[in-house]
């Protein structure tokens, strides 16, 4: 009976500790029924991510949690299950629906696995809706640089717009100070009674003009500030959060870029980046004279984002990096404008380019992972985001490459923590078949082994003090 009652703690000891695993998991974990498709378990964290409680997902199928849209719905979901079953591990993007009906992306690994002694299916999912959301901005972005015209005036209200739209704000303005007085030289989404010129001081951008920084001003609550008094605009269109930042250009303040919320409102890092690089353009644009000057504000701009930038002709030949690519790859600007694709990634091959290219020209863009060979003989493993572009009669792909060494890790901490939680598993089901303690020790001992990877191990019972 004691053998019994130790062996029974042991096992409970087990079991909390597969629940701890499972539960603490950063990604969200669900084990479904092979046969129906419906949930049987999920951690925590898919809880937190799709919004429900744990007793409401339980018996959900796939359908309930898609967007349902193509090439999102419960059909094509059917033949990546069939795959898995069959012991093809499935990952792939997809676009899910929470409780309240809100869409985000996901990535998604599917696999069959045996957990707790029946055949299950095992999905780990990963929201990945600020990748999707960087990779829809950086094209965004992309297309309005391409869309530029002579005019230069245009041209910043094509970056008004943008910044407007892709950080969400009520309102998006461009301001430049003439003597006393602000202008609005560019608009986006301003009231019918907004005025475009008015006198500067006590507003919010002539304080950003003024003080000359390239710092990102970011504002919140603003009917608590001393701007309810000196702004008439705070109060007049119930604004609460301001973000602003000087446009300069060669060191000299030429006006303020700014957003404004009716809404509080906290901007991420990535919100900071792409005010700050539309602002550089918005600075390179007032300064632009000649095409060559276009070019300038290009190079200015890409050369500053975080993610390396390739365009690469029909060829593969690389015609244009930016200063992150080359910092990246360890290759001067020189030496990789006289190079080819096949010079830099690892897959590369003759058949291998044309599947992308022509995929690339079909879908316009996609994004798939890869490794690249730096000059130092380094691979490192890569993210790129295609897109295909066709300018003035020309074919081209602008490759956005991103280091993902470090996700690359926490996936192998992920599948490091799958096969432990299969291990546990197994042992859980093997002492459940037995009672003999001798053997009972052994399987403990031998899981233990496999958990911290030992070639040798040893266990005992303590009984009257004596081992």
């Amino acid at each position: 009976m004691e053998d019994a009652d130790r062996t029974k703690d042991q096992l409970l000891n087990e079991l909390e500790i597969y629940h701890a695993i499972f539960d603490s998991a950063n990604d969200a974990i669900f084990i479904h029924d092979i046969e129906n498709g419906r949930i049987v378990n999920v951690n925590e964290k898919a809880c937190h991510m799709y919004c429900y409680p744990k007793d409401e997902m339980l018996g959900l199928g796939i359908n309930e949690l898609s967007a349902g849209e193509e090439p999102y719905t419960i059909e094509h979901s059917r033949k990546l299950v069939e795959k898995a079953v069959e012991g093809e591990p499935q990952l792939f993007e997809w676009l899910a629906k929470d409780k309240v009906g809100r869409f985000f992306w996901v990535e998604i690994s599917l696999k069959q696995a045996v957990i707790g002694g029946r055949s299950r299916l095992l999905a780990i999912v990963r929201d990945v809706s600020e990748r999707k959301q960087t990779e829809e901005r950086l094209t965004r972005i992309n297309e309005v640089f391409l869309s530029f015209g002579n005019d230069p005036g245009k041209n910043i209200d094509r970056l008004t717009s943008l910044c407007g739209e892709i950080l969400g704000g009520d309102c998006a303005l461009y301001n430049c100070l003439k003597r006393d007085e602000l202008h609005s030289s560019s608009a986006w989404n301003t009231p019918k009674d907004f005025k475009m010129v008015d006198k500067a001081k006590g507003h919010i951008c002539y304080d950003v003009i003024k003080r000359n920084s390239d710092e990102v001003v970011v504002i919140r609550n603003l009917p608590d500030t001393e701007y309810l008094k000196t702004d008439p605009n705070v109060e007049l269109y119930n604004l609460q959060t301001y973000i602003g930042r000087a446009v300069k250009f060669g060191g000299a303040v030429l006006g303020s870029l700014c957003i404004v919320y009716q809404y509080d409102f906290v901007p991420s890092a990535e919100d900071v980046k792409i005010i700050e690089l539309i602002a550089s353009a918005i600075g390179v644009e007032e300064n632009r004279k000649t095409t060559e000057e276009f070019s300038q504000l290009a190079h200015f701009s890409i050369d500053r984002m975080g993610d390396s930038v390739f365009w690469v002709g029909r060829d593969a030949n690389i015609i244009y990096i930016n200063e992150t690519a080359q910092r990246f790859v360890e290759y001067s600007r020189e030496e990789l404008l006289k190079m080819n694709v096949r010079d830099l990634e690892v897959n590369f091959s003759p058949p291998w380019w044309e599947e992308l290219w022509n995929q690339a020209k079909e879908k316009g863009s996609f994004t798939f992972e890869s490794k690249v060979r730096k000059k130092s003989g380094e691979t490192t493993p890569i993210e790129t985001s295609v897109n295909y572009v066709e300018y003035k009669g020309k074919e081209y792909l602008c490759a956005f490459v991103r280091n993902i060494t470090q996700r690359k890790k926490a996936e192998g901490a992920l599948l490091k923590r799958e096969y432990q939680l299969e291990i546990l598993s197994r042992t859980s089901q093997h002492i459940n078949a037995i009672l003999a303690v001798p053997v009972v020790m052994r399987t403990l001992v031998t899981s233990a082994m496999e958990l911290v990877g030992a070639t040798a191990g040893t266990a005992g019972l303590l009984q009257n003090g004596k081992m």
